[in-house]
């Protein structure tokens, strides 16, 4: 019984990370020849890309140094999750303007 535990817990993550390489995959199909129809050359396309993970890869250990040291009654982490679903959520109804 703990041995079927232990292997779900294993797998859990790796389905979780499929479904996101599935959706990645389906979303780089349907808006490379977009991104084309715009007028973007092919290595500008990769750039677009790119700027995502490259991105990420700077700002988040930035806010993670920044929220370890953040002393809010709401806690730690609260205050920048909730600070990003906003900026998400206007950055998504942005986009639809």
């Amino acid at each position: 019984m703990e041995e079927e535990k232990r292997s779900w817990r294993m797998y859990a993550p790796a389905l979780g990370f499929l479904g996101c390489q599935i959706a990645w995959a389906v979303q780089i199909g349907y808006a490379t020849p977009v991104l084309r129809t715009v007028g973007l050359k092919d290595s500008t396309v990769a750039f677009v890309w790119l700027a995502g993970p490259v991105s990420g890869a700077v700002v988040q250990p930035l806010i993670g140094a920044w929220s370890d040291r953040c002393e809010s009654r709401f806690g730690r982490r609260r205050p920048f999750i909730l600070a990003g679903a906003l900026i998400a959520g206007v950055g998504l109804i942005s986009f639809s303007l």
